[in-house]
């Protein structure tokens, strides 16, 4: 077995293991199963993350750190196998993280609640909060149901077939919303791949460990707004002018989803006056200004670094190309900010000073690293 596939093998192995972790964090309010078999694994799990937290704390970091340096093989292994073997680790990866719970965030029920306002109930998720609906079972064990719908009209549309494909059970909901940010993640995949025909820069997408578990894990609605984006760029770059108009109706229905990519669409305007490696670089800039602006609205997010990851993909990859190894810096950081949560519980006391100093202080070592040691050379 040659490096490259007993690496693959490794990032599939501690992948199942990350996923049966991940059912530890099932909330108390929310039943997963009644069945003996099934609660003779769940209540272990369950007793690791909310009785002894700090062990809990302790294998998520064995985990990140693992992934990452997997990750880092994986990327920087100069021996490539064929397409087709990529391709299978790639649906394997993304049905093994696919059947994970939603373990890092809430969001997830938030998209199928407001899903349910606006389907189940016929109620207008911008005027109706989901506290209002009094016996709601769902409001148990959601976060943030005592606000308006945080996202915008295309993402409520696109909620509707998984909704329905849920048929009104919570359980399956979970992974049907799932299934619409997965076919984003592999469209994203595809378009990188037709984008560049570099399988390299597919991985650094596709192989991130930040982008996998937001994506897979938490399912957060951040990969599908990328991959309209990235869809409508793609298709701009075309000669036909059919394709050029239905690729700014995808960028501008990529804003109505987050509002997030409403930066890069002034960018595109002037595009064909730029090259592919000055686009994609200008889009990565433009989206992490825009990552950096997010704590003024309430918190920065690890799953809001997928805006400019998608574009730090798209760039070439060099030996010592810095902005990759500072986009690969700061999503392990980013990954950590989770840290004092599960150690604690709690989003307060120490918490955000942890988070500050786990996100910024690998970045910032990489960065005296990369100007002492390799500008140099």
């Amino acid at each position: 077995m040659s490096n490259m596939k007993a690496i693959l093998v490794w990032y599939v192995v501690v992948g199942c293991l990350f996923s049966l972790f991940s059912f530890g964090f099932v909330d108390p309010n929310f039943s997963i199963s009644t069945h003996p078999l099934a609660l003779s694994i769940l209540n272990p799990l369950i007793h690791i993350v909310y009785k002894t937290p700090i062990i809990a704390a302790t294998l998520y970091t064995l985990f990140v750190i693992i992934f990452f340096i997997l990750y880092a093989l994986i990327i920087r292994i100069k021996t490539l196998l064929t397409l087709k073997t990529y391709w299978k680790f790639l649906l394997l990866l993304s049905i093994i993280f696919f059947l994970s719970y939603p373990s890092l965030s809430h969001d997830i029920f938030n998209y199928i609640l407001s899903a349910k306002v606006a389907y189940f109930y016929r109620e207008n998720p911008y005027l109706v909060m989901p506290t209002e609906l009094l016996g709601e079972p769902m409001l148990g064990f959601t976060r943030a149901a005592n606000k308006l719908a945080l996202y915008g009209p295309v993402w409520i549309l696109a909620t509707w077939i998984p909704y329905v494909l849920s048929f009104g059970n919570v359980l399956v909901a979970l992974y049907t919303f799932k299934l619409l940010v997965i076919t984003s993640y592999v469209t994203i995949c595809i378009l990188i791949y037709k984008m560049t025909k570099d399988v390299r820069r597919v991985l650094f997408f596709a192989c991130n460990p930040l982008v996998i578990i937001e994506t897979f894990v938490s399912g957060h609605n951040d990969t599908f707004m990328m991959a309209l984006v990235l869809y409508g760029i793609y298709l701009c770059r075309s000669n036909q002018l059919f394709a050029q108009i239905a690729g700014w109706g995808f960028m501008t229905a990529s804003v109505l989803v987050k509002g997030a990519t409403i930066v890069l669409l002034p960018l595109f305007v002037f595009f064909r006056t730029l090259s592919d490696e000055k686009l994609f670089f200008w889009a990565s800039v433009c989206s992490f200004g825009v990552f950096l602006l997010t704590p003024l609205r309430e918190e920065l997010y690890p799953w809001y670094a997928i805006w400019f990851l998608v574009f730090v993909s798209l760039l070439p990859m060099g030996k010592r190309s810095f902005i990759h190894g500072a986009a690969y810096m700061l999503s392990f950081g980013l990954m950590l900010r989770y840290l004092p949560w599960i150690a604690t519980r709690e989003y307060g006391g120490t918490g955000p000073m942890i988070r500050l100093f786990v996100t910024w202080v690998p970045l910032a070592c990489y960065s005296f690293w990369y100007k002492i040691f390799v500008n140099k050379r």
